[in-house]
C-alpha cells in the first residue's frame, strides 16, 4: 500500500471510532460510492491522453489507416558534396 492510501485508511479509521451508527453507515455509503464510480471510470491509457499533447484516443483511432497503402520512397539524387572546415 502506497502512503496516500495507508494515510486514508487511518484518517478513515480515527473517523469511523468517533462516529455513531447512522453517522457510520453515510459515510460507507459515500465510500461505496466513490469505490463505485472509479470502477465505472473508463481506463484510459496516459499515451493515449491529453497530457503527452495528444488527443484521447488519437493513436487508437488511426492505426491501421495506411495498412494498404504502397508507400515508396522515390530517389535521393547525388549527395550534395561539401567544402570541408
Amino acid at each position: 500500500m502506497n502512503q496516500i492510501a495507508t494515510e486514508i485508511v487511518s484518517e478513515l479509521t480515527q473517523k469511523l471510532e468517533s462516529l455513531d451508527e447512522q453517522q457510520t453507515a453515510e459515510l460507507a455509503r459515500i465510500v461505496r460510492e466513490a469505490i463505485e464510480k472509479l470502477d465505472s471510470a473508463p481506463i484510459i491509457d496516459p499515451m493515449l491522453g491529453v497530457e503527452n499533447g495528444w488527443p484521447v484516443g488519437y493513436f487508437a483511432d488511426t492505426v491501421g489507416m495506411f495498412a494498404n497503402e504502397p508507400f515508396e520512397r522515390p530517389d535521393q539524387g547525388e549527395h550534395q558534396e561539401r567544402d570541408s572546415w
